[in-house]
Order: C-alpha cells, then sequence, then structure tokens
C-alpha cells in the first residue's frame, strides 16, 4: 500500500519499501501454514474423539486455511506402548524467517526472525530453544482452546504437560488466560527430564496434552512414550495421550530477483485499469490494506478515494507473490520432509523391535514370578535364591516385589522349622527327654511330613538329632545289659572283664562301637546346630554330652584293666612264654602305661605279677651288657639266673661265653708272642683288649717285655760306641737283634751301618784315578743324608735313654769322608773344566785372532782351580796353550803399536809355534818397513821383550774407580767405536778387567704400591744400595729416604704400610694402631727427609759409576725385577746405567724348596730379625746368597778352602 501510494503521489518507487512488503508477504504465509497444521491436527484429533464418544461440536471448515491442498506433512503417528495407553504423536513445523538465497550468512529480512533475536536462517529442522517460549506458549494457549471445544461437557478436563525449564519460560498471561478461560477444565503440570507414569496414566482427565522437545534427527525415540521405561502397571480406561512437539526451519528466496518483480508488478497495478466496483475482499491483504490507511491519520482523507484502487492493486500482488512464495516455500518443505519422514519411517521399525523385546522381557518377569511363587509354596529356598539373584541382576521384576515374595518365604520357613526347633528343645535340655522313646517318635513323624528342602539347616539337624537320639538310646542298652552283667567296675572282687572267657570281651567291644557311634552323631548334630545359628540352652548338648561321657568312663576303666591282664598273660611276660629277645624297655614302658591306666583294684591283685616283670627286665638288661662286655665270670652267673626263671632265647649269651673263654686263650697266646718278639706296639694293643685276664698276669707280661728290650738295646749301645767297630761287626749285630724296626737303638744302629758304607764308599771312589766325579757326586748325597740321620736318631736315642752317653767318633769319621769327598770332587770338576777347555777348538786351531786377553786369563784361573794331579796329568798342553796364549797377546800388542822390530820378532815365534792366518801380521809388517823407508828414517830395533803375564789380582778387590774419570775407564759404546778393529781391541785389552766387571748392585726400595698393582704407578719411599764384588765382600753403601710426602698422603696407604711403617712405640707421628704390632718408623723418618728423587738419583750415581762400569754390573735382591721396573720410570739415568741382567734370590729358594729340600730347610729355620726396611732387606738378600753360595755352589766347585785364600797363579802352579 505505501509502495503503491508512493507511486501515485511521486510517480517513482522507494527500494526500501520493498523488503517490507515482502516481509509482512512472507511472514503471512507462514501464518497460514501454521495455522493449517493446527487445523490438521485438530481434524486428526477429531477422528480420534469421535471413536471415544467425546465430541461436543461437528466439524467445521476453515475456508481460508482449506482453500486448497496444504503441503504441509502431517507427521500424526501412533505410539505402541506396553502400558496400553492410547497415545498419538504430533509435530508442527513453524516457518522462522526468510534469508537471500546468495547471503552465505544467512541474515533474515528486517522484522521477521531478525538475526538479533538468536536465530540463523537455515533450511535444516531444529527444536525449538531458549528464545522460543513465547511461539511454545501462544501454540498451546491456541491448541488447548481448539482442543477443549471438541470436548461435550460430560468429558473430564484437560491435563499439559510441560518441561520443568519450558513451564518457567513460558509467559504466565498465556497459563493464565487459559485457566481463567477453560475455569476448572485444565490442569498444568510440570516434569523433569520424563514425565512419569502417573502424570501419563488419568482417567478422571479427558485426555492429556504431553508437550515434549522435538527429537532431530528422528529416531525409534519418536515412536515410544517417554518415562514407559518406569512403566509399573497396565493403564484401563485412561484418556488418550497427545504428544505435541514444533520444529522450526528457514526459506531461502532470491530476494533481488523478487524485488525487481514486485516493483514490476507494483507499476503494473497502477498503469493498469483496476475494477475499483469489484466488492473488496475481506482478506488478510486487504485487512492489511485498511490498517494502512487508518495508520495515516489526517492523510487518510485525502487518499480514501485510492482505497478501492489500492485494494484492486492489493489483490493483483497478492496473486503474483503468493505464487512465487507457494512456489520456494514448497521447495523447502519438500527438501526438509522428505529426510524426515524416512527418519521416521526407520525409526519405528526400531520402536517395534524395542517394544517387541519389552514384551518378551514383560513375559519373562511374568515367568519368573511365577517361579518364585512356586518356590515359595514348596519352601524350596535354594531355587527361591537362585532365581530372585537372577531377577534382580537382569532387573526384571521391581524390587518391592521381590522384597515381599522374600517376606513371604521367610515366614513359610519358619513355620515349617519351628516343630523341630521344639523338640529340639526338649531333647537338648535333660537327658531324660533324649532318652524319651515318645519325643523320638514325634520327631521321626516330624521329619516325615516336613516340607523343608534337604538343604535346609535344620531339617539337616532335626536329621542328625534322629539319629544321635538313636544312638544313645541304643548306648544306654548296652550300658545297662554290661552293668547288670558284670557289676561296676570298682565291685570286680575276682574277676575282670575278660577273664575266663570271650563273652565280656565282646561286650566291651559292642559298649566302645555304641560310644563311639554316639559321640559321632552329637558331633554332627552340634554342628548342624551350630550352623543355625541358634542356641537351644545355656548349656547347648552338654546334658547329652555328660551321658555319652560317663559311659564311656565305665567303658575306659573296663578296657584298661583288661588290656593290663592281656599284657601280662601275653609274652613275654607271661609264664610259658619268656623269650629274651622281647623282654625289652619298650616292652617294660606298655606294660607301666597298661598298669598306670589300669585301676587301682586290678593293679593291687596283679601286684605280684607286676614285679616279676619287673625282676625279668632288670636281669635282661644285665645280661645284655654282659653280653657286650669281657667279665666271663658275671655272663655265666646271669646265665643260671635266666634259666632259672624259664628264660628263652639265650643262644647269643651262651655264644658269647664261649667265645670269651677262646678270647683268653687266644690273648695269652698273643702276648706270649709278642713278649718274645719284643713288639711293644702289639703288646700294648694286646694289652688294651685284656679286661678278662687279671691284672697280675699282665703284669708279668709287661715285665718280661722291657727286661728282654733292654738287654738287646744293651747290645747294640756297646757296638754302637765300640771304638773299632765295623762294617762287619755292627751288620752281624743288626742281623742278631730281635728289636722291631720302630725302636730307636735299632734305627741308630743301622744309621751308623749306613754311615760305615758311605765313609768306605767315599774313601774308595777318592782312591780311584781318575776320579768318577758322577759316582763321587751319589755317594756324597748319600753320605750327607746319612750324617743327618746319624745326628738326629743319635739325639732321639740319647733323649729316651737318660744317662748313656753316644759316642761321636763315627760321626766325626764321617764329617771327613764328606769334607775329603767334597774336596776331591771340587778338584776333579776344576780338572774336568780345564781339560774341556784345552780341548776347545780355539786352543787347537792357534788362530791368534780368536784368543783374547780374557781367554787368557781364563785358562789361568781355570788352571789355578785344577789339582796338582790334573795339572800333572794335563801338563803338556797346558804349557802350550799358555805359551800359545801369550805370543797371541804379544802378537795383538804388535800390530796396535808402529815398532816393526817388535812386530817381525813377535811374527816369528807366531811362526815357531805354527800360528795360523798371519797374513795379515805379514802385510802390516812389510807396510810399516815401506813407510820407514820412504821417511828415511830408521828406528833401532829394539829387542823384543816378552810381553809379562796379566798381574792377577785378588777376585774379591777390583781396582779403584773416580767418579770424575767414569767415562774415560768406563767408555759407552760411542766412546768405544774405533777408526778400526785394531784400536779396538788394544783398546779393550787395555781394560781388560773393568769391562768385565764382575761387581754386584744390591738394592731395595720401599714404594707406596707394589708394582703388580696397575691402579697407579709407584712411589719411592726409601731406597737402599750396597755395592759387592763377586765374592759378596761389600766395597760401599747408601740409604736414602724420599721426602715429599704430607700426612695425609702416608695414611692413606694400604694396610701393609700401616701395619710395618708406623712408629714402634706410641708418642710419636705414628703410634701404632689398634691391633697392629709396632712399626719400623718409615713414615716418621719420611716426613722428616726433605731429599727429593732427583737428589737421590744423584747420589746413587755417584757411588755407581765409581764401582761398576755402564752396562756390566747386574741388579740383585728379592724380587728385584719389580724395582727395575721402578728405577726405569722414575732414575732413568740409574736404569740405563745397570746391566739388562738380573740376580733375583728369591729364584734361588724356589728351586732349592723344589729340587733340594733337605738344604733349605735349614736356611727357612733360622731366627730372623726382618722388619721390612730397605737396608734390612739389603743385607738379608747378601746374607741369603751368601749362603746359597756356600750351600750349592762352593762346596761343589771350589776346592776346600778356596773361598777364604787367594788363588795362586797359573806361573806358579807351573
Amino acid at each position: 500500500m505505501k509502495a503503491y501510494l508512493q507511486i501515485e503521489k511521486y510517480d517513482t518507487l522507494d527500494a526500501a519499501v520493498m523488503p517490507t512488503l515482502l516481509e509482512e508477504m512472507t511472514r503471512m504465509s507462514s501464518s497460514i501454514s501454521y495455522g493449517r497444521q493446527l487445523y490438521m491436527i485438530l481434524a486428526k484429533w477429531r477422528e480420534l474423539c469421535k471413536q471415544r464418544g467425546i465430541l461436543n461440536i461437528e466439524e467445521r471448515k476453515a475456508p481460508e486455511l482449506m482453500e486448497e491442498k496444504a503441503p504441509e506433512p502431517l507427521c500424526w503417528r501412533q505410539v505402541a506402548n506396553v502400558g496400553g495407553l492410547t497415545v498419538v504423536a504430533a509435530e508442527l513445523m513453524f516457518w522462522k524467517g526468510t534469508a537471500d538465497i546468495k547471503d552465505v550468512r544467512g541474515r533474515a529480512s528486517r522484522g521477521f526472525a531478525a538475526q538479533s533475536d538468536g536465530f540463523t536462517i537455515s533450511e535444516e529442522l531444529r527444536s525449538c530453544g531458549k528464545r522460543d517460549h513465547e511461539l511454545v506458549g501462544a501454540t498451546l494457549k491456541s491448541l488447548v482452546q481448539d482442543l477443549s471445544e471438541l470436548l461435550d461437557d460430560n468429558s473430564g478436563p484437560i491435563r499439559l504437560l510441560m518441561p520443568q525449564d519450558t513451564a518457567k519460560a513460558v509467559s504466565q498471561k498465556h497459563v493464565e488466560d487459559l485457566l481463567i478461560s477453560l475455569a476448572g477444565r485444565l490442569e498444568v503440570q510440570a516434569y523433569s527430564g520424563s514425565p512419569t507414569w502417573d502424570q501419563l496414566v488419568s482417567e478422571s482427565h479427558a485426555m492429556v496434552l504431553l508437550y515434549h522437545n522435538a527429537i532431530v534427527p528422528a529416531s525409534s525415540e519418536c515412536w515410544t512414550l517417554p518415562g514407559e521405561a518406569t512403566c509399573g502397571r497396565r493403564a484401563i480406561n485412561a484418556a488418550p495421550v497427545l504428544m505435541l512437539s514444533i520444529l522450526q526451519h528457514g526459506v531461502r528466496m532470491n530476494m533481488p530477483g523478487t524485488y525487481n518483480k514486485m516493483a514490476r508488478w507494483l507499476q503494473q497495478a497502477y498503469n493498469t485499469e483496476m475494477d475499483s466496483e469489484e466488492e473488496e475482499p475481506q482478506d488478510f491483504f486487504s485487512q492489511l490494506s485498511q490498517a494502512f490507511v487508518s495508520s495515516l491519520g489526517e492523510d487518510a482523507p485525502n487518499l480514501f478515494d485510492l482505497r478501492s484502487k489500492t485494494s484492486a492493486a492489493t489483490r493483483f500482488l497478492r496473486t503474483k507473490l503468493y505464487l512465487v512464495i507457494r512456489k520456494a516455500y514448497g521447495n523447502t518443505w519438500t527438501k526438509l520432509t522428505t529426510p524426515r519422514l524416512q527418519q521416521l519411517k526407520a525409526g519405528e521399525k526400531e520402536a517395534k523391535l524395542l517394544l517387541r523385546r519389552q514384551r518378551e522381557r514383560d513375559a519373562a518377569a511374568a515367568v519368573m514370578e511365577a517361579d518364585l511363587s512356586q518356590a515359595v509354596q514348596n519352601l524350596n529356598l535354594e531355587r527361591f535364591e537362585e532365581k530372585s539373584r537372577f531377577a534382580q541382576q537382569e532387573q526384571m521384576l521391581p524390587e518391592a516385589k521381590l522384597q515381599s515374595l522374600r517376606e513371604q518365604m521367610s515366614l513359610a520357613i519358619v513355620a515349617a522349622q519351628a516343630p523341630i526347633k521344639r523338640l529340639t528343645d526338649t531333647c537338648c535340655s535333660s537327658i531324660d527327654g533324649a532318652l524319651n522313646p515318645q519325643v523320638l517318635q514325634a520327631l521321626q513323624a516330624e521329619l516325615a511330613s516336613t516340607r523343608l528342602t534337604t538343604s535346609n539347616v535344620w531339617l539337616q539337624a532335626g536329621l542328625e538329632l534322629k539319629l544321635a537320639l538313636e544312638a544313645l538310646q541304643q548306648l544306654q542298652i548296652h550300658t545297662n545289659e554290661f552293668l547288670s552283667g558284670h557289676g561296676s567296675t570298682a565291685s570286680m572282687p575276682s574277676q575282670m572283664p575278660g577273664e575266663g572267657t570271650g563273652r565280656s570281651s565282646r561286650a566291651v567291644a559292642t559298649l566302645a562301637k555304641d560310644v563311639a557311634e554316639a559321640k559321632g552323631c552329637l558331633g554332627r548334630f552340634e554342628r548342624r546346630l551350630s550352623a543355625t545359628g541358634r542356641e537351644v540352652s545355656p548349656e547347648g548338648i552338654q546334658p547329652l554330652r555328660r551321658f555319652v561321657s560317663e559311659c564311656d568312663a565305665r567303658l575306659v576303666d573296663a578296657r584298661h584293666d583288661d588290656e593290663l591282664f592281656q599284657i601280662l598273660q601275653a609274652p613275654p611276660w607271661g609264664r610259658k612264654t619268656r623269650l629274651f629277645a622281647g623282654i625289652t624297655e619298650a616292652a617294660w614302658q606298655k606294660l607301666q602305661a597298661a598298669a598306670d591306666q589300669a585301676t587301682d583294684s586290678a593293679r593291687q591283685r596283679l601286684q605280684e605279677q607286676l614285679q616279676e616283670a619287673h625282676s625279668l627286665l632288670q636281669l635282661a638288661d644285665q645280661l645284655r651288657e654282659a653280653i657286650k662286655g669281657d667279665n666271663e665270670t658275671m655272663l655265666e652267673t646271669l646265665l643260671r639266673a635266666a634259666e632259672k626263671l624259664n628264660i628263652s632265647g639265650l643262644d647269643t649269651a651262651k655264644s658269647r661265653c664261649e667265645q670269651l673263654r677262646s678270647m683268653r686263650s687266644d690273648l695269652q697266646r698273643s702276648l706270649t708272642a709278642a713278649v718274645a718278639e719284643l713288639d711293644v706296639a702289639t703288646f700294648e694293643t694286646l694289652e688294651a683288649r685284656c679286661g678278662q685276664l687279671p691284672a697280675e698276669e699282665v703284669e708279668q707280661f709287661r715285665q718280661d717285655l722291657y727286661l728282654s728290650i733292654s738287654e738287646e738295646e744293651q747290645q747294640l749301645q756297646e757296638e754302637i760306641n765300640s771304638s773299632d767297630a765295623s762294617e762287619e761287626s755292627l751288620g752281624a749285630a743288626l742281623t742278631e737283634c730281635r728289636l722291631p724296626s720302630q725302636n730307636s737303638w735299632r734305627r741308630l744302629a743301622e744309621s751308623s751301618l749306613t754311615a760305615l758304607q758311605a765313609i768306605n764308599r767315599i774313601r774308595s771312589t777318592l782312591a780311584c784315578v781318575p776320579v768318577d766325579e758322577m759316582g763321587l757326586q751319589a755317594r756324597l748325597s748319600s753320605g750327607s743324608f746319612a750324617a743327618k740321620e746319624l745326628q738326629k736318631l743319635s739325639a732321639e736315642a740319647q733323649n729316651l735313654s737318660k744317662g748313656v752317653q753316644i759316642n761321636a767318633t763315627l760321626f766325626s769319621t764321617l764329617q771327613t769322608a764328606l769334607d775329603e769327598g767334597y774336596v776331591g770332587l771340587a778338584g776333579a770338576q776344576a780338572d774336568q773344566a780345564l781339560e774341556t777347555l784345552l780341548s776347545s777348538e780355539m786352543w787347537k786351531d792357534r788362530d791368534w785372532k780368536s784368543i783374547q786377553p780374557s781367554d787368557l786369563r781364563e785358562l789361568e784361573i781355570r788352571a789355578e782351580e785344577a789339582t796338582k794331579a790334573g795339572r800333572d796329568r794335563l801338563a803338556e798342553p797346558l804349557q802350550t796353550a799358555l805359551e800359545v796364549g801369550r805370543r797371541s797377546v804379544e802378537l795383538a800388542a804388535a800390530m796396535r803399536e808402529k815398532d816393526a822390530e817388535k812386530l817381525e820378532a813377535c811374527l816369528e815365534k807366531a811362526r815357531r809355534l805354527g800360528f795360523d792366518r798371519l797374513e795379515e801380521v805379514q802385510r802390516r809388517l812389510q807396510n810399516m818397513r815401506s813407510m820407514e823407508g820412504r821417511r828415511g828414517l830408521r828406528r833401532a830395533v829394539r829387542a823384543a821383550e816378552p810381553p809379562a803375564l796379566l798381574p792377577p789380582f785378588p777376585a774379591e778387590q777390583n781396582p779403584p774407580f773416580q767418579a770424575e774419570n767414569a767415562r774415560k775407564m768406563w767408555p759407552s759404546p760411542a766412546d768405544k767405536s774405533e777408526p778400526n778393529g785394531q784400536d779396538q781391541l788394544i783398546r779393550y785389552e787395555e781394560h781388560d778387567q773393568q769391562v768385565r766387571c764382575t761387581n754386584l748392585i744390591f738394592i731395595d726400595l720401599e714404594t707406596t704400591s707394589g708394582f703388580y698393582d696397575f691402579e697407579e704407578m709407584p712411589q719411592i719411599l726409601e731406597v737402599a744400595m750396597i755395592i759387592t764384588d763377586r765374592h759378596l765382600n761389600e766395597l760401599d753403601r747408601g740409604h736414602w729416604v724420599v721426602g715429599g710426602f704430607s700426612r695425609k698422603d702416608l695414611e692413606s696407604l694400604g694396610e701393609f704400610h700401616k701395619a710395618n711403617f708406623r712408629d714402634s712405640e706410641p708418642g710419636g707421628s705414628f703410634p701404632p694402631l689398634m691391633g697392629y704390632g709396632g712399626g719400623n718408623g718409615l713414615f716418621s723418618d719420611i716426613l722428616a727427609s726433605a731429599l727429593s728423587i732427583e737428589q737421590v738419583e744423584n747420589q746413587i750415581m755417584q757411588i755407581v759409576v765409581q764401582h761398576c762400569p755402564p752396562g756390566e754390573c747386574p741388579l740383585v735382591g728379592y724380587s728385584v725385577q719389580c724395582d727395575r721396573e721402578v728405577i726405569k720410570d722414575k732414575m732413568p739415568r740409574l736404569y740405563r746405567h745397570l746391566s739388562h741382567q738380573i740376580v733375583d734370590v728369591s729364584s734361588f729358594f724356589i728351586v732349592s724348596r723344589l729340587w733340594l729340600p733337605e738344604h733349605w730347610q735349614y736356611w727357612d729355620r733360622k731366627s730372623s730379625t726382618y722388619n721390612h726396611r730397605a737396608v734390612n732387606d739389603v743385607e738379608d738378600a747378601i746374607e741369603a746368597l751368601r749362603w746359597v753360595r756356600q750351600k750349592f755352589f762352593s762346596e761343589s766347585l771350589l776346592p776346600f778352602g778356596a773361598a777364604k785364600e787367594t788363588l795362586p797363579t797359573a806361573a806358579s802352579l807351573l
């Protein structure tokens, strides 16, 4: 209308008017669609009400609404349910707004579902939100009013059910208007979650209108009644239920195109003559135009003449625009309803399936309830519990129903158990009730007629009570019969149960069986009674147990008396069968136990038999001890006593008696033989077994033995101490001697004979020329052993025979023979060494270049060491070799000099001696002659003087050595390099004694750790060094303590250092530790020292270079290889000056311990003052090596006394 007036007035159209016009048109279309859906719901509900006969008026059609077929789908459906209610469901679909199809954000047109109300235009269905409660309220108000008009006056009120949040949000105006207008014909209730069954089911209401939120997407819930899971009963004559939900959606249109069409239509309506005579329709659009004209106010009269024209234009525009809106609306509804209907169809199938399952569960619940009722009727508690647990787990029955059935079961069981409980109380209260036959009959009748199952604890207790009562009554009968037949145990004067006949024993056995059965039945009954959890009386079943105990006591007394009698009559105590093997302590213990258990009267009557049994036991024990011992007399006495008591089975004792007689005779014969053979060991062994012989007889045997031994020893003593004892006489005495081989004097005589034989063999070997060296060594070894044995056995015999003196002449003679033998052996070895040297290739070939001054000196030493007989035997080759050696040395010296005359004279002597390889000497002489001729010099020919033999020097002395000319006297390998071999030979000859220095360097280090403790390199704490000649005579010494260590460093050393290097007494810097002895004080000396390792090395070098040439003198000491490795790291200059060879003193001890233990043990047993200081270690090493030289080298290789005297020169020997 407004747009039309603008065209009329201004001949133009305002673009802002078009959206407003379109919004009004779409709003009108939405209202029409929503009203049509409400009318269709009412039509369906009218059909339902017509069926139930509650209609008020006939159907009235709304021409506007039913003008044409509505495009909306009717979501009307019948909802099946297990409660039997008439339930239908319907959905209203509300067109919320319209948006431009090209606007991706879906903005709604202004004034119709704008963005400000929180609704976003979408063509999808959704349920109403919190902002849609006004729509919900208006819809419910309109629908309730229309529904109330359909019902007749006699129908009941309408119940309206809404969710709580909806009921709170809906405007109270709508609810109040409804309540006022319907005047008591409306009841409004709210529910939370789902409505209850009582809210849905009502017989007093005409209908129940249930509003609930729509389910999007549709599912099986659309076909089910909310709250149906809580259904507890079926509905009868209940009001029908209408379930209502509201869905919203939007519609998208081509807004710009629609605006253009609307503008053309308006312009067309303005330019076209409309029929204004037509009656103005009273439709919605006409109402809009009239309202618009009315709103113009004072301008309305001026425009009134346009009313008919605008009405015609409105009808024209409505016809055109309605088609556009209907097309857009229809397309959207087709797109929405198709999937919605498909979802509902699928949900219907699922709902039917769920309903069928629910009905199956209901049927199962009915069957379960019937089973439980049957179990209650049959008092089958186990089946009832099983079924009720299953029903509770599967939730098949309500908890209240289950609880009711449990109560019925409990009451029925209590009623059935009551008779059994009453009879149980009667029996347990007193023994008279238990022994009453009528009580037993009543219990049997009740058990036969009860409906209780066998699993019932009271039924089980009743059955056990029946058995117990039967056993008790049987026990009473047999007890009375037993007492009436035999009387009480205390009143049996002459006969015990079981004596004479077996009738009483059988009665006792029967009574014992009854007691055992009664006890077992009472025990089982008490356990069953405890299972019921009820006490029948304060004492329980004690009265019944007391009755059984009394019967049992009578039975026990009778049984014990019978047992004692039977044991005394049975073996081994019976008079007819007393077997010795059966009379034991165990049998007596068994008899004593039976007597202790028997009654006093039985023990008194059987007292005599009990005392006799005890006497038998004592006799049997004594007889067994006698059999084990050696007392023949006692054994015979006991055997006679046993035979008097009719004891059988004494064969072992008799056999032992015969054995003792035989042993006594054998022992006497053995002692006589031992005395005859003077066998003390055998005699003492036999004496220990002489228990069966009198002591006087044994003592006489002993005196005879020792008298004979003394006589034999006296004869041997006289022979041993005889001054003219010979090998023959001593051998004859030993042959005639009866002393055993273990006797000390016999062993001494045998050792003396061995010594005499050794003396004769040594001297006979020495008498042979030449001496058999190997044979002499063997005889000396056996002689040394014989000397040791003779000395040891002499001391042993002298200790055993106090006051007896042993002549030492034989021992002295043996020592003299050994000394002579060792001297002869040394001489023979020296002669052999000289002969071997003379037969070497060097002295046979007479090659003057291969003979060195040292070789000549060695020959002279060998000649000096040889015996005179050996030198005489080898005089000719020795003289020739000495001459060859001297001339070789002279010739070599002449070759080094420039004296041609001297060289010529030496050459002539060499030719006379037949030297080889003299061509070089001839060339040398010719060169010297030619050089003299060229120079015109003729030197006077000097008479050739034979060079003096190298002067000998004592072996234990070395020429003096000064440190400042050490390099001159002991040249290094670099200094020894000469232009030619001849000059080198000269230098070697001049310093022959120094180059072949035989001095020894004894050294010992104390370090922080062992060299083979691989964790760290040892540090030197102390150094001691002693230099000796080859005969171990000391030449020089030094001792140094290295400083530079802190107290903490020393305290952190190992256990060995703490035990040995601390102070010897308390009070110093390092007092002895608890548990260790006194140390040697090295730690205190280290703290006091200021020497560094470099200073110590310098001072050591000053001593070493005076006595030892570089690389010649070996290092000597205990395990000295370890010290040498430490020196290599800490004192490199000293290490380079030492020889590569070492002498480890420990090695001599190892081989001597393995090969000559009889020599090594003397050193091992010597007293020691070893204290782990370096000086002490070095001195001990020298002493040890000196002992090794004396024991293993001096006596076998040197002539007797050669170590103490200066050896003669070779010239003096020749």
